[in-house]
């Protein structure tokens, strides 16, 4: 385990502080999905049996995030952060459509690991908003065709059908517009923490000439 850190630690050290912190966080999500992933297995195994739907998606789930864990060992965070955000995302929606009708509670209640998996996006990226807007507009088109659906294979009431759809796109939407704005003063900060750093350098290279003259 020691080799597997130092190793990380070595593909990521030429890159620069930022984003070997980013690559920690990332290790660390990937590493608690990888273990949820095994534990909801199990657990769907004993309810849904082995030969299901919800057992296969979660265990292809687990095999890719296994992937991304590798190439972000290996130094390849860009590719490896949207692997690990769309599995993510895909195993979660997959699972909601294809959840048995039976099960509603567990098919509805599946939308907090999607706002949750939105609250982590700032983190994540460096320089660009795009795939925080991207990823929104990606999710909540599919939660409108998640609400279609419902109404088609559920008997909801209009009033929880339209209550569940209005909770859930202002939770979506209110995640989104703090991200967005987190990001917008997180680059602004490292900004001026840049031109800080250049402005000492350039004091401390001057010193010398200072103190000659």
């Amino acid at each position: 385990m020691n080799r597997l850190f130092t190793l990380f630690r070595k593909n990521y050290d030429d890159q620069g502080q930022e984003l070997l912190l980013k690559a920690r966080f990332l290790l660390s999500l990937t590493l608690v999905v990888v273990l949820c992933l095994c534990v909801t297995i199990i657990y769907t195994s004993f309810t849904f049996g082995l030969v299901s739907l919800t057992v296969a998606t979660q265990s292809v789930g687990l095999c890719i995030m296994l992937t991304a864990l590798v190439l972000l060992l290996k130094g390849r965070y860009n590719l490896a952060v949207h692997i690990v955000f769309i599995t993510s995302f895909s195993v979660a929606w997959i699972l909601m459509f294809y959840e048995p009708v039976s099960s509603i509670l567990i098919k509805l209640d599946t939308i907090v690991f999607i706002v949750g998996l939105m609250s982590a996006l700032p983190l994540m990226f460096l320089s660009t908003r795009k795939p925080i807007v991207l990823y929104f507009v990606f999710n909540f088109g599919i939660f409108l065709g998640f609400n279609y659906y419902l109404s088609l294979v559920t008997d909801l009431s209009v009033r929880e059908h339209v209550d569940y759809a209005l909770d859930n796109s202002i939770a979506m939407a209110f995640v989104f517009a703090v991200s967005y704005i987190l990001f917008t003063i997180y680059s602004k900060i490292l900004d001026s923490m840049r031109r800080f750093r250049l402005f000492l350098s350039a004091i401390i290279d001057s010193m010398p000439s200072i103190i000659i003259g």
